[in-house]
């Protein structure tokens, strides 16, 4: 590859974890907002707990460009330990952070291969780097035989959207409601899916 085209790799580069993690905050800070006052809380909480198995990473001139999180039966992105929450931060910022993740968190299947969380850098933005880490993820998936990949995305999300309907994802479900306005801050989270051929 030339000086300055993105390279995918498995994985997370120690020194790219806390970049990794500010990316990741600042893609999903409004589903974050209760108990996160900024990346530098997520970063606490997160540093020593980010498992790298479970990441694709994009890098060009050894910089984080974005990251890609896989949730697959054994293995996420993060382990987490309530224990650590509570050793980090305020008894009642802690509650109100777990309480959050708890909404938010859906369990590994079996018969998919999750795109846990997806995030470009800012200045990486419409240069190709989600397409070439969904593609990565899905060669992933194909090599452990997955039979379809799944991902979750906010339905005000429109750019992402565009990105996961032109390489094949379709909606297969819709969760609204109150807790969802009020933790995901949306109308509606939708879960989107492919087949994997």
């Amino acid at each position: 590859m030339s000086e300055g085209d993105v390279t995918i790799t498995e994985g997370l580069a120690a020194e790219h974890v806390e970049d990794a993690l500010r990316i990741l905050f600042g893609a999903f800070a409004k589903k974050l907002h209760i108990g996160f006052r900024d990346a530098e809380d997520f970063v606490r909480l997160f540093h020593d707990g980010v498992n790298p198995a479970a990441c694709l990473s994009a890098t060009a001139d050894g910089e984080l460009q974005g990251i890609l999180g896989l949730q697959s039966p054994g293995v996420e992105i993060y382990n987490f330990r309530p224990k650590s929450l509570f050793l980090r931060f305020s008894p009642w910022r802690a509650a109100l952070i777990l309480a959050n993740m708890l909404v938010l968190y859906s369990p590994p299947r079996k018969d998919a291969l999750v795109v846990d969380q997806l995030a470009v850098a800012p200045a990486a933005r419409g240069k190709g780097v989600g397409t070439l880490l969904l593609e990565a993820a899905e060669a992933r998936g194909r090599a452990m035989g997955m039979p379809r990949m799944a991902l979750s995305v906010i339905s005000e999300n429109e750019g992402a959207i565009r990105l996961y309907e032109r390489m094949g994802y379709v909606r297969t479900q819709a969760i609204g409601g109150r807790l969802v306005r009020m933790v995901a801050k949306s109308a509606e989270v939708w879960t989107m899916e492919k087949e994997l051929g």
